[in-house]
């Protein structure tokens, strides 16, 4: 399972977009009860980002924002994906916890049609390189495990199959999208569709821990910190969920030498995303959650 990719870590290419700082991003405060806040529920998309990469890439694809704030969820920025009027983005504290509870506290207020986490992943396998983008066909949970009598681990962790819109629509992810570069012969990143998402609470950062996971769960393409939660929020709220993230880190101990691929990657994620959600007719017939 071992693969060593340090010794070919490019910076990654130019965009061919401008993002803004987090400093720039300070949209009035709109009151939770005003008609243009109540006028963007419920919500078609939810999407849910953990580092501010992956915020401010989501937020560049969301036109007009408003913003508001409500102490349950925290603030909420709303917006529009080309035709698909009601999008919400919200942050999250990393890891599988802070993710269930936020899944569950957000889809009862908000409603959604579909709950995406969105943003960057570590790679498991070569053929997963920095910058491609990973859809979560199945999710593969790590944390559940029996240790036996004779010092051997049994994993018991769950592998869930996406959610069923989501399962159709995913094959169909990367159809019309271009990666926004600025050259698009500096780098061909791909979308992988059928990947299967390892997730757990650990952040991997070393190389023999990444090659036991990998020899433990063989067909896994990426891993994250937030799917497992967020599985287990959808599948008792019975909403539709995916994990859409791009790859920024090789999870071998060479993470500092690839921050830089962190913005990039949240970048191609995000725009996978629009790609798949910009017209409404994508979501005309699925249902929205309510919790009664």
């Amino acid at each position: 399972m071992a693969f060593d990719g340090n010794d070919r870590l490019p910076r990654p290419p130019q965009l061919n977009i401008v993002l803004p700082k987090l400093q720039d991003i300070g949209e009035e405060l709109q009151d939770w009860s005003s008609d243009e806040i109540q006028s963007q529920l419920p919500t078609n998309i939810l999407l849910i980002t953990a580092n501010k990469h992956e915020f401010i890439a989501c937020y560049k694809y969301m036109s007009p924002v408003k913003r508001s704030y409500l102490k349950t969820i925290g603030t909420v920025y709303f917006g529009q994906f080309g035709e698909q009027k009601r999008v919400a983005l919200i942050k999250c504290a990393q890891g599988p916890t802070n993710s269930a509870i936020t899944v569950k506290n957000a889809a009862d207020i908000l409603n959604p049609q579909v709950v995406l986490f969105v943003g960057i992943c570590a790679s498991m396998k070569p053929k997963a390189k920095l910058g491609d983008v990973l859809i979560s066909a199945k999710l593969q949970t790590y944390d559940d495990k029996k240790v036996r009598a004779d010092g051997k681990v049994e994993q018991r962790g769950v592998k869930p199959n996406v959610s069923r819109n989501m399962a159709s629509l995913i094959l169909s992810a990367a159809e019309g999208w271009q990666a926004p570069l600025e050259d698009l012969d500096n780098l061909e990143v791909e979308v992988h569709c059928d990947a299967t998402m390892l997730s757990g609470s650990e952040l991997v950062n070393n190389r023999q821990r990444r090659d036991e996971l990998g020899e433990c769960f063989r067909d896994a393409l990426g891993l994250e910190m937030e799917g497992a939660g967020l599985y287990a929020a959808a599948h008792d709220l019975g909403t539709e969920w995916a994990v859409i993230k791009a790859v920024s880190d090789l999870a071998d101990g060479s993470k500092e030498m690839t921050n830089d691929w962190q913005r990039f990657s949240s970048v191609m994620a995000a725009s996978v995303v629009y790609n798949m959600f910009k017209y409404t007719a994508v979501l005309k017939d699925w249902p929205h959650y309510n919790k009664h």
